[in-house]
């Protein structure tokens, strides 16, 4: 398996793909459908680190880089500061549970040291909020908060 930067005109189409993967998935309840040139918009905002395996892209990784609004309690993030948001993780079913989003996380942590020292941030929503909590917890990130929903009304 080999983790990169992907090549936005290069590896556009076969992220699209997956990305269409995830949202058939349904992995993030809220993921919706995009076009691809509304795709490609977002990965011109992004640094986006995919893993190939024999040649294929089976995962990816998309980061962004924010500047705070305002002063936050929460993140510590004062107004202004810089900070990086992953935006979205997502495997080939085949592919999971073989370190893959471990390894995409860490090349993300060592692209950010190369620029600085960065908070990352990741404000994200699962079918299976428990396993997605696990997963970044042991991926060296903690949990901040959770927010919950009921619409029995």
């Amino acid at each position: 398996m080999k983790i990169i930067i992907a090549d936005d005109l290069k590896d556009s189409k076969e992220l699209f793909e997956l990305y269409s993967e995830w949202v058939t998935e349904k992995v993030s309840p809220k993921t919706q459908k995009i076009t691809f040139e509304e795709y490609k918009k977002q990965l011109n905002k992004s640094t986006t680190f995919i893993a190939k395996e024999e040649g294929k892209i089976v995962g990816f990784l998309m980061c962004r880089m924010k500047k705070s609004n305002e002063t936050t309690i929460m993140y510590k993030l004062k107004k202004g500061e810089t900070y990086a948001n992953i935006d979205s993780i997502y495997i080939a079913p085949k592919y999971r549970n073989k370190g893959i989003g471990a390894a995409l996380v860490n090349s993300c942590k060592e692209e950010l040291k190369k620029h600085g020292k960065y908070k990352i941030i990741v404000l994200a929503d699962s079918t299976n909020p428990s396993e997605l909590i696990n997963f970044y917890e042991k991926n060296g990130f903690k949990t901040l908060f959770v927010s919950m929903i009921n619409e029995d009304f």
